[in-house]
């Protein structure tokens, strides 16, 4: 019967690059899938508020931050990206509401464009307005809260826009 003795193995020559090239590779796999998504943290909810005015949504917006202060132009923010991308949730107030866009490869489609649109040229703003002394801040967890508002959305105007820059479908173009 042979022995077979094992070869003694150099960590810092063998084992360690091996290591390094292993965990490079599930970095940029990470980081290449990862979408830049124009800064927005798909961590808050947009809920029917009442009936605005003719051509408005009436909606509570609640982000889930880490940080306990949001600028207004956030909860702005998240109103518009809610009322396009995700919809609105309905509550007893009011029915809720499918997204604008129809599609959910709409952003990825025109990441160029919703890039601009919410952090470069800040056109969002124009479609969104909080309704005075409704902002409420709710401490969630330890380091976590929940910052909402009421936003007022400009759902006709913002769909005017959104059919005019040819990113989403007007209603009358049939199906």
């Amino acid at each position: 019967m042979k022995k077979v003795l094992l070869k003694p193995v150099h960590y810092a020559t063998e084992v360690l690059p091996l290591l390094i090239v292993v965990f490079f590779s599930f970095l940029s796999t990470s980081l290449c899938a990862q979408n830049v998504e124009q800064n927005i943290d798909r961590r808050y909810d947009v809920i029917c508020e009442g009936n605005g005015v003719e051509g408005t949504y009436l909606v509570r917006v609640w982000v889930y931050a880490n940080k306990q202060n949001l600028k207004p132009e956030q909860i702005r923010k998240y109103a518009i990206h809610g009322v396009i991308f995700k919809g609105i949730t309905g509550s007893s107030k009011c029915n809720g509401q499918k997204p604008l866009a129809k599609s959910l490869s709409v952003e990825e489609e025109n990441e160029k464009y919703f890039d601009e649109f919410f952090e470069k040229k800040n056109a969002y703003l124009n479609f969104a307005t909080i309704v005075e002394g409704t902002f409420e801040r709710v401490k969630v967890t330890k380091r976590q809260y929940k910052i909402g508002a009421v936003v007022s959305v400009s759902k006709d105007q913002l769909r005017k826009q959104l059919e005019t820059d040819g990113v989403i479908r007007g209603l009358s173009t049939g199906f």
